[in-house]
């Protein structure tokens, strides 16, 4: 039941009276940090207690987010995004809090065709919202990094990822810098 974002386009998921807008951008490709703002500022006036901006961003394999991607997710937020979630570098990366709202700069890769890639750790991000739907009073509510490998066998990629535990755990979580 989920809808199809990508580019411009956004969409909009309504569940138990709270309303959660979606939008994704392709930073690799250009400057999209007008378009952004106007499809959050969108998603606000049309009623969204919640939006989520997912971004395609950064360089392939390298772990630390740049200048550009930290100005466009602040920017993300400045314009009203209560979560920004990046993907596309296949590693894990960053997490950061700006005013309140987090700021995901990559999760990894959790499924790819790419037989034996270097690193197949990955993080499920999830975060929970408190909505008061009668005032439209949107609090933040906690986080929570959930370490993945992309797959069960460390040599080849069998496309069945599996949350990690122990010291495979940590060594990812190690990788998320706050």
């Amino acid at each position: 039941g989920m809808s199809y974002i990508s580019g411009a386009t956004t969409t909009i998921q309504r569940v138990n009276g709270v309303s959660v807008g979606f939008c994704a951008f392709n930073q690799t490709g250009g400057n999209v940090t007008s378009a952004m703002q106007s499809a959050i500022k969108k998603l606000k006036n049309n009623g969204c207690d919640i939006v989520v901006v997912s971004l395609h961003w950064g360089t392939e394999y390298v772990y630390a987010s740049s200048a550009a991607q930290r100005n466009l997710g602040r920017a993300a937020i400045n314009a009203g995004a209560d979560l920004v979630v990046g993907h596309h570098s296949h590693v894990v990366s960053g997490v950061e809090q700006y005013k309140g709202k987090y700021i995901v700069y990559g999760l990894g890769t959790l499924s790819s065709a790419i037989l034996t890639p270097d690193d197949m750790d990955a993080i499920l991000f999830q975060q929970t919202f408190k909505v008061d739907v009668k005032s439209g009073l949107v609090q933040s509510g906690p986080v929570q990094l959930i370490p993945v490998s992309m797959s069960t066998d460390e040599n080849t990629n069998d496309a069945r990822p599996y949350i990690l535990e122990g010291s495979a755990r940590q060594r990812v979580l190690n990788k998320v810098k706050y």
